[in-house]
């Protein structure tokens, strides 16, 4: 019974070193964690514009505003100086006159803000009047892979233009020049053609008069048009 006891006792004093030891590593990294910790939150508060108390007479050991007047100049030096307008020797160091200058500058964006949404409220309503935005699906759908639409119309237009020209200068001739076939249109010759039962008319007249009269139409239209 005696040797059972004196071997738990053995036993016991051998493994306490170890769990001594592995105490003491937890609490020093609890420790260490905690310093972390209690670090982190000083930053926090000091961010936030904290200090702790150090009155003798209060002995709080707790955090409180700094709203002395010192802390808010330093402050709006600092706002001043992050929008452009630091505290200097061009304004005598007065924050009226750098204030002065921030509302300059505020007003001078602002009228460019609002010059530049008459220009985009203008370009969308050109946009609008388009005729890209004008296409129903089925001609947007038929149109992609295509060439732009708009330098397509373009280079139509130039074709269009010559077009007319040449008419005009068709018209020109015909206006100022005989055109014959010496064919009438039955089909006889115009020099000898016998006096029967219609009145000769050249074949070549007639038709440069069918296309004139039909040209006269096309051009009146096209103009029109365009």
């Amino acid at each position: 019974m005696s040797s059972t006891h004196e071997d738990y006792k053995r036993q016991s004093a051998d493994n306490f070193p170890a769990n001594e030891s592995t105490l003491t590593q937890e609490l020093l990294n609890q420790r260490d964690r905690l310093i972390a910790e209690n670090a982190a939150l000083r930053d926090v508060l000091q961010h936030n514009g904290f200090v702790q108390c150090d009155i003798p007479a209060c002995n709080c050991g707790s955090w409180h505003d700094r709203y002395g007047l010192p802390e808010r100049f330093a402050e709006l030096k600092e706002v001043l100086a992050d929008a452009g307008h630091p505290l200097c020797n061009e304004n005598g160091n007065l924050i009226s006159r750098a204030l002065g200058g921030l509302i300059v500058e505020r007003d001078a964006l602002r009228a460019r803000c609002e010059e530049q949404e008459k220009k985009i409220a203008i370009l969308e309503l050109k946009n609008k009047g388009t005729l890209a935005n004008n296409l129903c699906p089925d001609c947007r759908d038929k149109q992609v892979g295509k060439p732009c639409l708009a330098c397509t119309i373009q280079s139509q237009e130039k074709v269009i233009e010559m077009a007319m020209d040449a008419l005009d200068g068709w018209k020109e001739i015909f206006e100022n020049c005989t055109i014959e076939s010496g064919t009438c249109c039955c089909g006889n010759r115009m020099l000898h053609h016998p006096m029967d039962d219609h009145q000769p008319v050249d074949y070549g007249t007639y038709i440069a008069g069918q296309v004139y009269d039909k040209t006269t139409e096309t051009l009146a239209a096209m103009k029109e048009k365009t």
